[in-house]
């Protein structure tokens, strides 16, 4: 059960908590990604400072529901001069990254792996046709990263499978109409397909964000080294990490499990409600459909309810969220402090901005004013009154403070 609950919360760290993860995975397109009816809400806060800092939450996929952004971001990205994401993606070095990312000494996952992780593994990259080149490389990573891509890899290919299917469905019902909607539409497809395609459609959020940013000359800047990210993973060990690559494994099976049981060509027990079922249980897509709410207190919760209490793993989620956090606050005000003159827009796992610990919430303990920002008229409104705003999960020992030196050593005077 210890190891059932790390490993589900195996998806929530590389989307939610923003680790190398995601931008190492495969580029897939996920444009068509079913549509949903859930009232998007911005994770967007705007720091009371000299610069102006937007707080933004991310989550590490390409969704097209994810990186189509409300009016409220986009406005503050027009007004923000420079970019803070959690790493530099301008200076990772191939190199230097493989020493943290390899198993090393010549080995794969076939020589540390058992026969039965490995028929798993196998199974899971027929059912999912996955690319032989990111197969390889899978296989030469430390089990920790293909445990936490290989959820979003195949989640994604699900999407597609179940849109796919759904267009066939609907042309078949369509009957001659369809027909004859194909015919009408084959001249607007070609010009389509002419059109050149958007080379950063199928990038994580995070990473098209550095893009666009860097496109526009804006200063850009990472809030972390990539060997400190690593290293959360690194200290729990190679029997661990494979412990939570076999459970991603079994996770991704189970999802397969009632269409196989089937046949081929055959409903799934329940009709259509099964079908529904089935998809819930992806863990991918609930972290998607909570991200669009804007529950960050949520991505925290279920992160520290799939960890469990053992004390291990409740120092693995320190690591995880709270260090990170303090250290991430720290960096960003230096960050602001060098450019006076650019407001900054800091874009971080949306998973940091839950919890006792949570980046606003440090900020304003240590004495920042903070307020969440939802439509673009909230970035115009007058600034409440000192003492104000409220935070329903306050940083332990919060208690608003000048922004003077003395009540920064929360965050200035702590090694991390």
């Amino acid at each position: 059960m210890l190891i059932r609950r790390f490993v589900r919360a195996a998806a929530l760290v590389a989307l939610a908590a923003g680790l190398l993860a995601a931008p190492l995975a495969a580029p897939v397109r996920a444009g068509d990604a079913p549509a949903t009816a859930t009232k998007r809400v911005p994770i967007l806060w705007e720091v009371q400072t000299e610069p102006t800092i937007y707080l933004f939450g991310t989550i590490h996929v390409a969704d097209e529901r994810v990186t189509t952004h409300p009016a409220v971001v986009t406005q503050a990205l027009e007004r923000s001069q420079a970019l803070y994401t959690e790493l530099d993606f301008g200076k990772l070095n191939p190199v230097e990254l493989a020493k943290f990312m390899l198993i090393g000494g010549g080995r794969s996952l076939k020589d540390i792996a058992s026969e039965g992780m490995m028929a798993k593994f196998d199974k899971v990259v027929k059912r999912y046709d996955i690319p032989a080149l990111q197969v390889m490389q899978w296989q030469q990573f430390k089990p920790w990263l293909p445990a936490t891509q290989i959820p979003v890899f195949v989640n994604t290919k699900r999407k597609a499978e179940a849109a796919a299917k759904a267009a066939a469905q609907a042309a078949a019902a369509g009957g001659e109409g369809a027909a004859e909607g194909e015919g009408a539409a084959e001249g607007e497809g070609a010009e389509a397909e002419a059109a050149p395609a958007n080379p950063q459609a199928s990038l994580p959020l995070d990473l098209q964000l550095y893009m666009a940013a860097k496109t526009a000359g804006k200063t850009v800047g990472g809030l972390e080294l990539p060997e400190e990210q690593f290293a959360v993973f690194d200290g729990l060990g190679q029997e661990r990490q494979l412990q939570m690559l076999e459970e991603s494994l079994d996770e991704i099976l189970k999802l397969d499990a009632p269409a196989e049981a089937t046949g081929s060509g055959k409903t799934a027990p329940g009709g259509a409600k099964g079908a529904a079922a089935a998809e819930e249980e992806d863990p991918i897509e609930g972290l998607i459909r909570m991200y669009l709410t804007g529950n960050v207190d949520g991505f925290h919760d279920l992160m520290a309810e799939s960890l469990g209490k053992s004390p291990e793993l409740q120092t693995f989620m320190e690591h995880l969220l709270d260090k990170r956090n303090v250290v991430m606050v720290r960096r960003m005000l230096e960050a602001a402090q060098k450019h006076p003159d650019k407001p900054m827009f800091v874009a971080v796992g949306a998973g940091h901005y839950g919890g006792p610990m949570a980046i606003q919430r440090l900020l304003r303990k240590t004495g920042y004013r903070v307020r969440a920002l939802r439509t673009p008229a909230d970035m115009d409104k007058p600034w409440p009154k000192v003492g104000a705003e409220t935070s329903s999960r306050a940083a332990p020992g919060a208690g608003a403070c000048p922004p003077q030196p003395r009540c920064r050593r929360f965050l200035f005077g702590r090694r991390y």
